[in-house]
C-alpha cells in the first residue's frame, strides 16, 4: 500500500470507529432519542446539511471501492531480472541475487553481518550492501574488497551484469556485546 491508500484506510477506519461508538451509545441508550431525531431533522431541513451528508457518502463509497480494489488486487509475482538468449528466457529472482551477494560478502574478512538490497535502474543493476564490520581491519580496504568480490561473484554465477556495488558500513561490533555472546555460548 502506498501513502495515499494508507491515508484513505486511516480516515475510513477513524470514521467507522466513530460510527461504532455512536451506535454503541445508541444501543446502551446513552444518547437521548430527541437528540437523534432533532439532529436528523436539522440535517434534512438544512440544504447545507443534506449536501454535506451527500458529499460524505460519496467520499466514503469511493474510499470503500478503493480499499476493496487494493485488498483484492493480486500480488505481483516474484521480482526477477529477465534475460533472453538463443534458447529462450532466463529469469533470476532478486532473492537469488541477494543470497549470492550475502554468501560472498560474508566470506570477506572483517564482515560480521551483511544485508543486501538489489535495485534495477536504466543504468543497470545496483547492489547495496549494509555491513556491520568487526572493527579490526581497515574499513576502506574491506569495502573495496566487498565491492570487487560481490560484483565478480554475482556476475560470474548469474551472468547478470552489475553496474555498481554500494557499501554502507552501518556499525562495528561492540566488544562488550561480543564478550557477552561468547559467555552465553
Amino acid at each position: 500500500m502506498n501513502f495515499f491508500d494508507r491515508f484513505i484506510f486511516f480516515v475510513f477506519s477513524l470514521f467507522v470507529a466513530l460510527l461504532s461508538i455512536i451506535m454503541m451509545f445508541m444501543g446502551l441508550r446513552l444518547i437521548p432519542r430527541y437528540i437523534l431525531t432533532d439532529g436528523l431533522g436539522l440535517v434534512y431541513q438544512s440544504r447545507n446539511g443534506s449536501l454535506l451528508i451527500l458529499i460524505m457518502s460519496f467520499i466514503l463509497l469511493a474510499a470503500s471501492f478503493r480499499l476493496m480494489a487494493v485488498l483484492l488486487k493480486r500480488k505481483r509475482g516474484v521480482d526477477t531480472i529477465n534475460q533472453r538468449n538463443d534458447l529462450g528466457d532466463i529469469r533470476i529472482s532478486i532473492a537469488t541475487l541477494q543470497h549470492l551477494a550475502i554468501k560472498e560478502a560474508s566470506s570477506v574478512p572483517g564482515v560480521r553481518e551483511v544485508k543486501v538490497k538489489i535495485r534495477t535502474s536504466e543504468k543497470g543493476n545496483v547492489i547495496v550492501l549494509r555491513v556491520i564490520a568487526d572493527g579490526h581491519s581497515s574499513i576502506q580496504e574491506m569495502s573495496e574488497q566487498l565491492q570487487r568480490r560481490v560484483k565478480s561473484h554475482v556476475e560470474e554465477i548469474s551472468a547478470i551484469p552489475i553496474h555498481q556495488v554500494t557499501v554502507l558500513v552501518a556499525d562495528i561490533v561492540n566488544n562488550a556485546a561480543e564478550q557477552k555472546v561468547r559467555r552465553v555460548e
